[in-house]
Formats: C-alpha cells, sequence, structure tokens
C-alpha cells in the first residue's frame, strides 16, 4: 500500500511536470487547465493501482481489484467534499482519477501486469 501510494504521487507529479513543460511553464486557457487536470488524474490513479498491482506479482488480479476499489471509495468521497467546497477543478480531476484506476484494473484483468507494461514500454 506505501509503494502504491508513493508511485502513484511520483506519477501524477511526473506527468504534471511533463504537462507543464508543455505549456510553457504556465497554464494560460480553461483547455490547458481541463487538459492538465485530466492527464494527472488519469496518472494518479492509474499509477496507484499499477505499482499497486506490480508490487505483488503472484496476487496482482487480486491486489488490483482491492487498490480500484479502495480507490473508488477514497475518490468517490473526495469528489463529494469538493463539490461541498465548490471546487470544480478538483471535481474533474476526480473524476479522472476515476478513469485511470478503472482503465488500468480492466487492462490488468483481462490480460496481466506484465502485458500491460510490455504495452507500454513498446515501440509500435
Amino acid at each position: 500500500m506505501p509503494g502504491a501510494l508513493i508511485g502513484s504521487y511520483a506519477s501524477y507529479f511526473l506527468m504534471g511536470l511533463v504537462a507543464k513543460l508543455g505549456f510553457d511553464g504556465e497554464i494560460t486557457s480553461i483547455f490547458d487547465r481541463a487538459y492538465y487536470e485530466a492527464l494527472t488524474g488519469c496518472a494518479l490513479g492509474a499509477g496507484f493501482v499499477f505499482v499497486g498491482a506490480t508490487i505483488a506479482p503472484s496476487h496482482s488480479k487480486k491486489v488490483a481489484f482491492f487498490l480500484g476499489g479502495l480507490g473508488l471509495i477514497t475518490a468517490g468521497t473526495l469528489v463529494v467534499f469538493d463539490a461541498m467546497k465548490q471546487c470544480y477543478w478538483c471535481i474533474w480531476n476526480g473524476i479522472f482519477v476515476v478513469v485511470g484506476i478503472v482503465l488500468v484494473v480492466i487492462e490488468i484483468n483481462r490480460h496481466s501486469v506484465q502485458h500491460l507494461w510490455q504495452k507500454i514500454t513498446s515501440k509500435s
């Protein structure tokens, strides 16, 4: 669990850094902000499940389902609190955290963590 948290925040910050480099360091329009929040949220959710499932390779599907459920409960709770604060960018980010979690859990369930890693690192 701690490894999954560290991996998810590392992917979040790295993806944010890459996105900000693409924007020359500052986000100027609403579309840039929407892209940035969607990209970093998806990376956070996907990184949480992927790193956690990679740490436990013999039980990767069970761990992916557990972390996916835990992540969905946490993200859903945070989206509700963000809605009460009326932080709309936080809600947008939370929606894409859920998208990242769901996509990685589906892919790990269909194949395996090793197959997903090969898909990520393949050149074609």
